[in-house]
């Protein structure tokens, strides 16, 4: 299958059971990327990748065909709308940060189930309140490895609704203030790895 082939079908998977249309994202980007949740990437571009933006905030859609790490197909992160198309890192208010966000099972959905860090690093491995019912359904053996992440995070918008979005409005600085806070006070409770730079509780 050719590059384009390639780029053409992740956007025809993401585009049937993505509700784009719901939050006013469009497409802005399409090209072959590395993924930004590997800490220690050798930076070589291999990933299909396409990115939608709306007016809060990107996301942006991935295929590892590496075959390196436990899980291939499809992969979602989610950004600020100041952060580069490429890499994981940006520069902001002088330090390095994370601006491309994967972990939300374990950290956004927590902050917006109400959970103290305490909480969260306690119910790390748990589902949050809005996967709950999603799980019920029994979907992991139905589907394939594309369309399960892609109904997954479909469940994720629908039932937080504005609010998913909201958090990484650019409008809402006191809001995304408020979750680098639960982040770092997290890490504090949980654990720093020494060998990854910048701490992965520098978020922007």
């Amino acid at each position: 299958m050719s590059d384009d082939s390639k780029l053409q079908s992740l956007t025809e998977i993401v585009e049937r059971f993505m509700p784009f249309d719901n939050w006013g994202f469009k497409q802005s980007a399409r090209f072959f990327g590395d993924r930004p949740d590997r800490i220690s990437s050798s930076g070589v571009e291999h990933s299909p990748t396409v990115i939608y933006d709306s007016p809060y905030c990107r996301v942006k859609f991935l295929i590892d065909t590496t075959g390196i790490g436990r899980n291939m197909g499809l992969h979602v992160f989610y950004a600020r709308l100041h952060a580069p198309t490429h890499g994981k890192l940006m520069n902001w208010k002088g330090e390095d940060c994370y601006c491309w966000h994967w972990d939300v099972h374990q950290l956004i959905l927590k902050f917006l189930d109400g959970n103290s860090p305490a909480e969260a690093v306690a119910k790390r491995g748990k589902d949050p309140e809005g996967l709950k019912e999603f799980r019920k359904l029994g979907l992991e053996k139905a589907i394939d490895d594309f369309e399960y992440p892609a109904r997954y995070h479909t469940a994720i918008w629908t039932f937080y609704g504005d609010r998913f979005f909201e958090l990484f409005d650019l409008r809402r600085p006191e809001l995304w203030e408020q979750y680098v806070q639960f982040v770092r006070e997290f890490y504090d409770k949980h654990r720093r790895s020494r060998n990854v730079q910048p701490p992965l509780d520098k978020i922007c």
